[in-house]
């Protein structure tokens, strides 16, 4: 079984649709989604709908518990402010049936000797880095009976080994993270993220796959939906 692991997808169906094509490509099996599927983004009702249809195990992420349960960040936070609103927005966008599939996901998904959540298994707020120390990783990790561990949240791929245990983070379908090794400034790449998974005998097969698709479409997605905040959500992309 060839699994395709999809995170962090945030409304971008343009991107999405391309990722398809190419797993499709690669002999993919089954797609598995890691959460974050509708907020953020441009088209969060044709995504949410596009993710149903492919069948697929889908566990809740921070963002889809916020669009029916919005968090509250720090006041006078300008950034935070504009998230709420697409929040808002985005739940807007979507019908009873669809904000009732999102409360009806799972927290955690386990196949076989892959579990999969979207932060850690201990909160679906909580990212899991490459510099996350060692006795908080153990924390974080605690209880769960698994070789592989997939994850997302962070919109930065990684593959971390911890003792006999694998941590796996896709990367970013939707809002793909980018930072520059010179300054720590964070931007978003015009490169869909997802990963391959394969079971072979002792261990599990990764591939990471980035795919390009094009800003322009995106842009012109966001206008025609009236997305909030149009040009504040642009300024964070590295197109």
């Amino acid at each position: 079984m060839r699994l395709a692991l999809l995170a962090d997808i945030h409304g971008n169906r343009l991107a999405l649709e391309c990722v398809l094509a190419d797993l499709h490509g690669a002999g993919a099996d089954q797609v598995v989604c890691l959460g974050d599927l509708a907020a953020h983004g441009p088209e969060p009702r044709a995504t949410l709908d596009l993710v149903r249809s492919l069948d697929g195990p889908v566990v809740l992420g921070n963002a889809d518990a916020g669009v029916y349960d919005i968090p509250e960040g720090p006041p006078g936070d300008k950034n935070w402010a504009n998230i709420g609103h697409l929040y808002k927005w985005c739940a807007a966008q979507l019908d009873e049936d669809r904000i009732a599939y999102l409360k009806s996901l799972p927290s955690s998904v386990q196949l076989g000797d892959l579990y999969c959540c979207h932060g850690s298994p201990r909160s679906f707020r909580e990212g899991i880095f490459a510099t996350t120390p060692d006795e908080e990783l153990g924390r974080m990790l605690e209880g769960v009976h698994a070789e592989m561990i997939a994850g997302g949240h962070t919109h930065l791929a990684l593959l971390r080994r911890f003792g006999t245990q694998t941590f796996l983070n896709p990367g970013s379908v939707g809002i793909p993270m980018w930072i520059d090794p010179r300054t720590g400034d964070q931007k978003l790449t015009r490169y869909a993220e997802y990963a391959l998974v394969t079971e072979q005998r002792g261990g599990f097969a990764v591939e990471f796959r980035r795919v390009e698709f094009d800003p322009a479409l995106v842009r012109e997605a966001g206008r025609r939906a009236h997305l909030p905040h149009l040009e504040w959500w642009l300024g964070w992309w590295r197109f």
